[in-house]
Order: C-alpha cells, then sequence, then structure tokens
C-alpha cells in the first residue's frame, strides 16, 4: 500500500490558498544492473488558486501548479535564512511561473505566485504568519535529502 503526506497550506480569506505536497523521486534499474538509481528527482510542489467571489471558497479549476526541485529548495533555504526573501522564476514549454516570499507587516510573510503563458497571466497572493514559514522551512529541510533519495540508499 502506497502512503500519501498531509498539504501543509495557508489560506487567507478573500485572497487564496498555497498548499504544498511532497513527491519522492523515481527510482528505475538501469539495464543489466541489479540495483536501482534515481531516475527522476522529486519535488515539493505548489498548488495555488484564488479565493472565487464569494471571498471564502477557493478556484481550484483555476490553480497554479509549480514544482520546486532540489536546487530550488536550496534556494528557499539559502533565501530565507539569509534575508527573508526568495524570487523563483521557471520557463517551461512558453509558460513562466514565479514564486515569490517577501517580509510582510507585523511578522508575516508575502507568498506570491504567478504564470504566465501567452496572453493568459494568473496570480495568487497571501500573507504567512511567521509560525507559517518557519513550519514550511523545516518542511523544505526535510524534503531536500529525500527529493534526491538520500534517505533510501
Amino acid at each position: 500500500m502506497s502512503k500519501r503526506s498531509e498539504n501543509f497550506s495557508v489560506y487567507m480569506k478573500k485572497q487564496g490558498q498555497f498548499q504544498f505536497s511532497f513527491a519522492g523521486p523515481r527510482w528505475k534499474v538501469p539495464e543489466g544492473k541489479q540495483f536501482e538509481v534515481v531516475d527522476k528527482e522529486g519535488a515539493i510542489f505548489i498548488e495555488a488558486a484564488p479565493t472565487l467571489d464569494d471571498g471564502e471558497r477557493c478556484d481550484w479549476g483555476n490553480k497554479i501548479i509549480m514544482a520546486l526541485g532540489s536546487a530550488d529548495l536550496g534556494q528557499i533555504l539559502s533565501g530565507l535564512k539569509v534575508d527573508n526573501k526568495v524570487h523563483l522564476v521557471h520557463d517551461h514549454n512558453g509558460k513562466t511561473s514565479t514564486f515569490k516570499i517577501e517580509p510582510g507587516n507585523k511578522g508575516s510573510f508575502k507568498l506570491s505566485i504567478g504564470q504566465k503563458e501567452g496572453a493568459n497571466n494568473k496570480f495568487v497572493s497571501v500573507y504567512a504568519k511567521t509560525h507559517q514559514i518557519m513550519s514550511f522551512v523545516q518542511l523544505v529541510e526535510f524534503a531536500v535529502p529525500r527529493v534526491l533519495g538520500w534517505d533510501q540508499v
């Protein structure tokens, strides 16, 4: 039976919600070998959705998805531990995605994600409290060796 972990979420009424989930690496046995190697690195996935007109429920049909690999996770850790700022940009098949974490007011951090594909632009931002960001940092630190498969060798 496979296992699935709980998502880590940050929700802000009338703004939206961010959900972070973990996926481990994909393994394969190379031809002629008797051991497995990582075929594809794992990731932390961000799914973010704006709220609907009622300001309560989120529009998950209009969500933004971004995968964060080990290099991104390192940038998040160094950014938050050095100057409290993170700015990641991914360009993939004509689609540009950005993820930012910036200091907010009174012990908060602004999380924002955007996605541009041609003339189609999506954007979601929420404010997270310091304790939520510290929990996120712990999850990222926990994930780094696991996305690379180091916890299984």
